[in-house]
């Protein structure tokens, strides 16, 4: 199931993103989203200071909520809330073995924190999905913020080939992607731009998911 139809693995909803829990660093931004199918979407993205995240994909008319994604600062756990279906989706992992999964990585704005989230092992403050990054000293401001250009390599069809795949902007004050364009394998686009952008704490629970909605948790015992 893609991401338009209602749900996604969180790697299509960016590629690019920090390689921990932001921590100190609330921020309520919407995005205007375009995928691979041309599809084209709303989409809310929320953290509040203890680094707890939610992203909604919605339509861009109603502003009905299709899917849900919600990564808890703690735990190992996150959670995909697919609303046609009313299902909840619980994936889990195994905590990071060592307190320092970012190691000696680019340094982080003083007043947050990144904390190791479970996917990451790169020596780094960001990921960037399958794809080689090549940070450039390029800026520009999008919604009021300083953004480095960052561009995407991906493997080619020849052998050792490489080709292009796009292009993202970070804020590496705020520890938040605000622009990504992802060219696929078959030459199909993805992307987000960012709309707006508050620093201020969510307003609700990030971490809410509807009640009678079906829980499916593979390692929970039925």
């Amino acid at each position: 199931m893609n991401a338009a139809s209602g749900g996604s693995e969180p790697h299509m909803l960016f590629h690019c993103q920090p390689s921990g829990i932001v921590v100190g660093r609330p921020v309520v931004a919407r995005f205007r989203v375009s995928f691979a199918t041309g599809t084209e979407m709303a989409a809310l993205f929320e953290r509040d200071s203890s680094g707890n995240t939610r992203i909604e994909l919605r339509d861009p008319s109603s502003q009905a909520i299709h899917f849900a994604w919600l990564r808890p600062s703690e735990g190992n756990s996150d959670f995909l809330v697919f609303y046609s279906e009313r299902v909840i989706g619980v994936r889990s992992w195994p905590p990071p073995r060592t307190s320092d999964a970012l190691g000696g990585g680019s340094a982080l704005p003083p007043a947050s924190l990144v904390r190791p989230w479970p996917p990451s092992a790169a020596p780094d403050a960001w990921l960037f999905g399958f794809f080689q990054p090549q940070r450039t000293d390029e800026h520009q401001e999008l919604a009021g913020y300083d953004a480095r250009k960052v561009l995407l390599r991906g493997h080619g069809q020849g052998a050792g080939s490489i080709r292009d795949a796009g292009e993202c902007w970070i804020s590496e004050s705020l520890m938040m992607v605000l622009r990504e364009r992802v060219i696929n394998d078959d030459g199909s686009v993805e992307e987000w731009n960012i709309t707006e952008l508050e620093e201020k704490q969510p307003t609700g629970d990030l971490l809410a998911t509807p009640p009678d909605f079906k829980v499916i948790d593979p390692q929970r015992k039925q």
